[in-house]
């Protein structure tokens, strides 16, 4: 069985003062707090702001449900806590292969209207040396504007949810492809490879946004 796709079950609050948005989520503030201001919502009922696109989104992941209980708990008893958003990072496991996103895809960059270009590759999940190295298919959006990253989606045989955390941070912080391409990532021949796969495919990119600026 694979499921698709998730909606807010908030169909009760339709009548109500509580405002609702994309998926039928309700719309909160960087607090937590919906539009009736006694009201906070959190988890995969609640919007929240997308950092890369910088809009209001519906991300229903655990790991954004957690921290924003915790602080719309903490706001509706007094606090003052933000939460800064999600770049709607997601990781799963079909059989002997990982698969995970972080950021937006092509279609939704150009549908924002950036200038953005897509690049795909295929690496090994370590050095050939080692026994056992398995196949991991990368592709990341960039803006050719900023030469920030957008996205990335990549599947393999391992090393692909880990991996995935990195171009997340990448994305968290604002970070440009030369960026990436230079990031310090550990290597050892059972690991990696020298040029780890997320320094090869920005380094890809760095090429092709030069001859792209030429």
């Amino acid at each position: 069985l694979i499921a698709t796709g998730i909606s807010a079950n908030t169909d009760f609050l339709t009548d109500t003062s509580i405002e609702l948005g994309i998926n039928g989520a309700i719309k909160v503030d960087s607090k937590l707090q919906s539009s009736h201001m006694n009201i906070y919502a959190s988890g995969d009922c609640a919007t929240i702001k997308n950092i890369v696109t910088g809009k209001q989104d519906h991300i229903p992941t655990a790991n954004n449900a957690v921290k924003t209980g915790r602080i719309a708990g903490e706001n509706a008893a007094g606090g003052n806590k933000v939460f800064n958003g999600s770049v709607r990072t997601v990781v799963d496991k079909v059989l002997d292969l990982e698969i995970a996103s972080t950021g937006i895809g092509s279609k939704e960059a150009v549908s924002l209207g950036y200038d953005a270009i897509k690049l795909i590759d295929g690496f090994s999940s370590h050095a050939g040396s080692v026994p056992g190295a398995k196949k991991i298919a990368i592709i990341i959006i960039v803006d050719t504007a900023s030469r920030k990253l957008l996205g990335a989606q990549m599947i393999g045989g391992e090393g692909v949810g880990k991996r995935i955390d990195v171009f997340a941070t990448a994305l968290t912080a604002e970070m440009t492809v030369d960026d990436i391409y230079m990031l310090d990532l550990s290597y050892a021949p059972a690991v990696s490879t020298v040029w780890d796969p997320i320094n090869k495919i920005c380094g890809k990119a760095v090429l092709v946004l030069d001859k792209h600026r030429v």
